[in-house]
């Protein structure tokens, strides 16, 4: 756990679980890359069930390109905050930055720069001096910053998320899908898959007495 704010905590994967590159075609930009689409897709729906779901916040990652995210990477600025136990610099070395590589991630390819630990994505970019070479922070050697090709497979990924730790802002229904109860008190809106295990989800035309009048965005 990084940090806490009221009922919600921002966590951190404690290893590197796969290698994949920020994007496979010509952008710098993490918000139009695949590792973002893996990661909240494939990721997202085979990591977690769905009480685990349920749990997840919906994150603004950047307001410059409307990034609403389940699951994210950190940006140099997080990685340089003191108060999630950080150096304040990214050149210098530091423990907290460092992660394993996981079997897993050993086992796909993640390049490591030690018998332990390896090189991991921010989402930040760098500025390049070719146009055509498009480059990204990573969390390297010792803890220190630097930047590699964002087209590079060979470096880790380590997820974070935002959590609820009080979860009774959303209460479930009989079958476990979550809700909440609209401003009006006398509607509801399905807010996702709560801890409800069925396959085939069917939405109720009420709960409790209150008519279903809506889906919550990324509720599924």
């Amino acid at each position: 756990i990084l940090s806490e704010d009221g009922d919600t905590a921002l966590m951190l994967c404690d290893s590197i679980i796969t290698n994949k590159p920020i994007h496979t075609g010509s952008s710098s930009t993490y918000a139009y890359g695949s590792l973002r689409i893996w990661l909240n897709d494939n990721f997202y729906q085979t990591a977690f069930n769905g009480p685990q779901k349920h749990l997840i916040n919906v994150s603004l990652i950047d307001e410059t390109y409307n990034m609403n995210d389940k699951i994210f990477i950190l940006t140099l600025e997080d990685v340089t905050n003191t108060a999630y136990g950080f150096a304040s610099s990214a050149t210098t070395n530091d423990s907290a930055r460092l992660m394993v590589v996981s079997d897993y991630a050993r086992a796909t390819g993640t390049q490591m720069w030690s018998t332990s630990y390896g090189y991991w994505w921010l989402n930040t970019t760098h500025p390049s001096e070719s146009s055509s070479y498009f480059c990204a922070y990573l969390a390297g050697k010792n803890g220190v910053a630097n930047n590699y090709n964002v087209n590079g497979e060979c470096y880790g990924v380590v997820p974070a998320l935002q959590i609820r730790l009080n979860d009774s802002e959303y209460p479930v229904d009989d079958t476990g899908l979550a809700y909440k109860v609209n401003e009006d008190g006398t509607s509801c809106t399905i807010t996702g898959v709560g801890s409800c295990t069925e396959t085939e989800i069917v939405i109720p035309d009420e709960i409790d007495g209150k008519k279903v009048t809506g889906i919550g965005e990324n509720a599924f």
